[in-house]
């Protein structure tokens, strides 16, 4: 757990996810939606669970901001103190459909479908997909705030609301179910199509592969690198949430592994 003790400082104030503010955290600067504060705790597991399936991830953490500091920053009245923060990157670039597209460069267009693919299977409500590349050419995925589980459900349980840990898990359970899984992987493919067809291309063969890819990673995703994130979500939000979360990827892990299976 990390502690900020300075004054939040506005980063960004014209997004569907509110107000993003960047705090310093032992020199490093960290980008955190205060406001919307489900959205920085799915944040923070989105992250952690692309690290666990060895693609390039943003680094996230738990930071704690006092109550006064919400305050000063205009945010009074937000229950909980302690949010999800990713590691603010400099020299990104957004990965745009037509520079993939039209590149003819195959490698960029495989890593950029499957990030594609596994934000639809992360149940990413957004109406956008944001990758962007690193200086040194790594593809990352970003503003996952919306992902993994609906927000209504997790700021309820957050804020202990009679009956909302049980919606919580509910909702996660029925997430990770075979033919919720089946329809996002559904969606998926369509999503890489439409926007390889903008640009007069199509690759099914590229397109099932990086489902395949996708799906392969989660089936293969291991509890024991996700020990710290799962720690940090139970000592700061409660055993529920955390075992809601823990059910989720344990079910869609066992989900994906079914889909290989008869493959």
């Amino acid at each position: 757990m990390e502690l900020v003790n300075n004054s939040l400082e506005l980063f960004y104030d014209n997004g569907c996810g509110g107000r993003i503010f960047k705090v310093l955290i032992e020199n490093k600067a960290y980008l955190v939606k205060c406001a919307n504060y489900g959205q920085s705790v799915n944040e923070y597991v989105a992250q952690s669970v692309i690290a666990a399936i060895g693609l390039p991830a943003v680094p996230s953490v738990l930071v704690r901001i006092g109550h006064a500091e919400i305050k000063k920053a205009g945010l009074g009245g937000i229950p909980i103190d302690t949010f999800g923060a990713v590691e603010y990157v400099s020299g990104l670039k957004r990965v745009t459909d037509r520079e993939i597209f039209k590149g003819g460069n195959r490698e960029r267009m495989s890593r950029y479908c499957e990030l594609l693919m596994l934000d639809s299977l992360l149940a990413d409500d957004d109406d956008t997909v944001e990758v962007y590349e690193t200086e040194d050419e790594k593809m990352i995925l970003l503003d996952l705030g919306e992902a993994i589980t609906q927000q209504p459900y997790l700021e309820s349980a957050l804020r202990k609301e009679p009956n909302a840990v049980v919606a919580f898990s509910l909702r996660c359970k029925m997430s990770s179910e075979l033919m919720m899984v089946n329809r996002r992987i559904e969606q998926g493919k369509k999503y890489c199509q439409q926007r390889m067809e903008k640009y007069d291309y199509l690759d099914i063969g590229m397109i099932d592969n990086a489902a395949f890819s996708a799906i392969e990673r989660l089936a293969r995703l291991d509890f024991r690198d996700l020990r710290q994130c799962f720690k940090g979500l139970e000592e700061n939000y409660g055993i529920e949430i955390c075992e809601g979360y823990k059910l989720l990827f344990r079910r869609l892990r066992s989900t994906c592994r079914l889909i290989l299976k008869y493959r």
